[in-house]
């Protein structure tokens, strides 16, 4: 028989833990009712009694939980050097990210398909973000959102990549320091090299596989990966039901076929680098940096972006995702270290860590492109991406 706790507990404190607890480890499209009460030992009757919806447990978790969760986080990333106590708080949540983190990357990535509570979720973050940009007066808002962005792209990574947060726990002060001080020569956009965004295609030749895998693209962007269905997909190809099980098996493998070709597209890699392919110099850096960011700003590339995290939204959860998502961090790592190697470059701890640190953050830009129109409308994003380069360049040797 489930044990009952009383209304007054569970009302407040262990339904919140339940229902972060079950968008933690499950993913938030499982969350419901249901799943709420059985994480927290009751019938569902006494949760349906306070919420008529899991729209309405999110946004209480928001206004109660998440929110200040993401304050937190952000004051900890711009107070580094600053603040020791929080500091080690976020250095804590980065390496073993708590069920309230997980939660919030949960419920950020998801937002922009949420109900009700996805809009107050939209317009609470803007707000909040405004506030901290407004409230940092000593560095400049793009680099406010170039200090906040590898925070929530380790949160989303931790669990497929644990060497990509660790990397940046230990360059964090470091990088925070130089922006404080340094005047930035990418803050100027006379230096902004300039190419016109152009929208982005994945064609393999075969019509029908793809036309299946655009289709996926924009289904998932729109729906999530749980709430995606073959039937979905094929009516929105044009395609037949046969014809993409033939093509590509089950739903899961279609994703899965696509999540390396987003990530390459995402990051500027063709997945065949070699030593005289890679991007060492600072200005090859920025020019492909911006590009790429360019292009996925760019609204034609909104279901891109909603694809990808929505992918890697999934591979927290489900095993076939994780493994696509895995599988290309070994292969583009791997080319890394050969073009490294193949050009006899030194210090390459250095490079790994930065080459890192760009991608957690050129993940948590997607977080925060999708989730705040400030990102794209209000702020040039541009400088943010030189700025980094930049920065990235001031702590390595001259020649790289």
């Amino acid at each position: 028989m489930v044990q009952r706790l009383p209304r007054k507990v569970l009302l407040d404190t262990d339904l919140h833990t339940a229902a972060l607890t079950v968008i933690a480890e499950q993913g938030i499209d499982e969350m419901g009712i249901p799943q709420v009460a059985a994480a927290a030992g009751v019938t569902s009757a006494p949760v349906y009694r306070r919420f008529d919806s899991a729209d309405d447990i999110v946004a209480e978790l928001w206004s109660t939980v998440l929110r200040q969760q993401f304050a937190r986080s952000a004051r900890a990333a711009l107070t580094w050097n600053t603040a020791p106590a929080e500091r080690e708080w976020l250095t804590n949540e980065i390496l073993h990210p708590s069920i309230e983190s997980q939660a919030l990357i949960e419920v950020l990535c998801a937002s922009r398909r949420l109900g009700p509570a996805g809009a107050t979720i939209r317009s609470d973050f803007e707000h909040d973000l405004n506030e901290i940009i407004t409230s940092s007066a000593r560095v400049p808002p793009v680099l406010v959102l170039t200090t906040i962005s590898p925070v929530l792209g380790s949160l989303m990574l931790a669990p497929l990549a644990p060497a990509l947060p660790v990397s940046v726990v230990n360059t964090y002060s470091r990088f925070i320091d130089e922006y404080a001080r340094t005047e930035h020569w990418a803050l100027e956009s006379r230096n902004m090299p300039y190419a016109a965004p152009t929208p982005i295609r994945w064609a393999t030749g075969e019509n029908a596989l793809d036309d299946l895998r655009l289709a996926a693209v924009h289904v998932v962007g729109q729906f999530g990966v749980a709430n995606t269905t073959v039937n979905r997909i094929t009516r929105r190809a044009g395609r037949s039901v046969n014809t993409a099980y033939r093509r590509l098996g089950s739903k899961n493998d279609l994703v899965a076929e696509a999540v390396s070709m987003a990530l390459n597209s995402e990051f500027g890699f063709s997945g065949q680098e070699n030593a005289t392919s890679m991007p060492f110099g600072r200005a090859d850096r920025v020019a492909r940096s911006l590009q790429v960011l360019r292009n996925h700003i760019d609204e034609r590339n909104l279901a891109h972006r909603s694809f990808l995290l929505e992918a890697l939204l999934a591979a927290r959860h489900q095993r076939d995702v994780e493994a696509a998502v895995t599988d290309w961090f070994a292969r583009v790592t791997d080319r890394f270290e050969v073009g490294i190697t193949a050009l006899g470059l030194a210090d390459t701890e250095s490079l790994k860590a930065i080459w890192r640190y760009r991608i957690v953050a050129g993940i948590g830009s997607l977080v925060l492109s999708l989730t705040s129109s400030q990102f794209t409308n209000r702020y040039d994003l541009m400088p943010a991406v030189s700025a980094n380069d930049a920065v990235l360049a001031s702590l390595l040797p001259a020649r790289f």
